[in-house]
């Protein structure tokens, strides 16, 4: 699910790449620069859910550092010092101008506070600071996708999704439209938009999400098949199947699985067309598991659609 929010969350930001990409760009610490783009935010939503309740400003700031490390490394974690906006060439013309940067220590401050009371709804807690983080707009860059992995952090430090990330960012994507009309009208004093919004988003993700588990079962299904006999071995790269879109054999080898086994049971399902072979990578072969790629590609497909 991680890689799923983080993938939603940049296309919010037009950045689009197959899983396929994505996974290969993770395992090659680069490649073709949207898919690394994505592995940066797919790092910062890991980093987000990493940072103990209550939340605290140093969290959210070594978030923004994760995610921008490698594109403004001198700005990553780092709060603005220059006036930005939003929309037009000049701040008469944009759509929006957050606040001076001298306010922005203290309406970050304000924020912390907030995020540490634990007397409202968690989804509106998370919709309300998410809103208020992009209205601050506390960084040069990276404000949209810092502040959606906020979301992700928010539900997990009050206990409202503490072992899985549910991908709002997907439940967003088909409404692209209403969230930017949602910001704007919190950004007028009036916060019911966004917090519907997200509870909507919130709605979708789940029901997409159920649609991927249950790609991901027949998927296992069909793992199983090609086997002629299920061994613990087997049962380990299977699961390995089911979570990571490209990985090589000595990635099951890390998991206990003896590296002359692993390649006994990848080239099976390489025959079985469940994996397939990619180029290497640092001399290492590679291989992909179709059914998770194609899966996951269907899941933000369906998050596309407008609503």
């Amino acid at each position: 699910m991680i890689w799923c929010e983080a993938s939603a969350s940049s296309a919010l930001e037009h950045l689009h790449a197959p899983f396929q990409h994505i996974a290969i760009a993770r395992l090659a610490a680069q490649s073709q620069p949207t898919a690394s783009l994505i592995v940066d935010n797919i790092d910062a939503v890991e980093a987000a859910l990493q940072h103990p309740a209550p939340l605290s400003l140093d969290a959210l700031l070594a978030t923004h550092h994760v995610l921008m490390r490698n594109t403004v490394p001198t700005q990553a974690g780092r709060v603005r010092n220059q006036a930005v906006w939003l929309g037009g060439t000049n701040p008469q013309t944009a759509a929006f101008v957050p606040p001076p940067c001298t306010q922005v220590p203290a309406a970050l401050a304000d924020l912390k506070n907030f995020l540490q009371r634990t007397d409202i709804d968690p989804l509106t807690q998370a919709a309300i600071a998410h809103a208020q983080y992009e209205t601050i707009h506390p960084h040069t860059d990276g404000n949209g996708r810092t502040g959606r992995a906020l979301i992700a952090s928010v539900l997990k430090a009050r206990g409202t999704s503490p072992e899985f990330v549910l991908p709002i960012s997907s439940g967003l994507l088909g409404s692209r439209f209403s969230y930017v009309d949602a910001l704007t009208q919190y950004r007028r004093g009036d916060p019911l938009d966004i917090i519907e919004l997200i509870a909507v988003a919130a709605h979708r993700a789940i029901s997409n999400a159920k649609l991927l588990h249950q790609d991901l079962q027949a998927l296992e299904e069909s793992i199983y098949a090609a086997a002629s006999r299920v061994s613990s071995n087997f049962q380990i790269v299977t699961q390995l199947c089911l979570r990571e879109p490209v990985f090589t054999a000595a990635r099951a080898q890390q998991l206990g699985v003896p590296l002359s086994t692993a390649y006994r049971i990848i080239q099976r399902l390489e025959t079985q067309e469940v994996l397939a072979v990619e180029e290497k990578i640092r001399g290492q072969s590679v291989w992909s598991v179709k059914g998770l790629t194609q899966a996951l590609d269907a899941f933000l497909r369906r998050a596309r659609r407008p609503y």
